[in-house]
């Protein structure tokens, strides 16, 4: 349970095994069990390859996700990507809004275009814009979508600390409602 709640905060698994005090390979054949047991249970997946991509759509009627085995590194390589470990992000790309890589190992053709995500800036990015928006509702001041997005935009203008992926990220969600 202490490795599933550490993998669950996003830790890397060599530090998880330290500090635990538990093999590498315990943890990380926790952590593929886990991923195994969410894509069967998404994707009606039997066998978990050591890579693989899913394919992200959204539509008017929700979201649609696509396992797939054949990925083209070639290609791939040639792209911007935002790196969280071993999962690539890719924007736009072979008709998918995003198109997410998870690989066992550190893909190094896609390292030289990687721009590596910062999750405690987004993490603390996301705390203020929520103390915002909470604070605006209890005072009655967002009553509808167009104040919830200048609200948004107020918050991230106000709060700005040089990262504005969350900015985006909403702005990208948004026009698709």
């Amino acid at each position: 349970m202490k490795i599933i709640h550490e993998l669950s905060k996003g830790r890397l698994i060599k530090r998880i095994s330290e500090d635990l005090e538990v093999s590498y390979n315990t943890v990380l054949k926790i952590k593929n069990l886990i991923l195994k047991r969410l894509l069967k249970k998404i994707f009606d997946i039997d066998e978990l390859k050591s890579l693989f991509s899913v394919g992200i759509k959204l539509t008017e009627s929700g979201m649609n996700l696509n396992y797939i085995e054949n990925i083209d590194i070639k290609e791939l390589s040639t792209l911007k990507n935002e790196k969280i470990g071993r999962l690539y992000i890719f924007k736009n790309y072979d008709n998918y809004d995003l198109y997410i890589v998870f690989s066992e190992k550190i893909i190094k053709s896609f390292e030289k275009n990687s721009i590596r995500l910062d999750l405690k800036d987004v993490r603390d990015e996301f705390r203020s814009l929520l103390k915002s928006i909470s604070e605006k509702i209890s005072k009655g001041k967002i009553t509808n979508i167009n104040t919830l997005l200048f609200t948004i935009i107020q918050t991230h203008f106000i709060d700005y600390h040089g990262s504005d992926k969350l900015f985006y990220l909403f702005l990208d969600i948004l026009k698709y409602k």
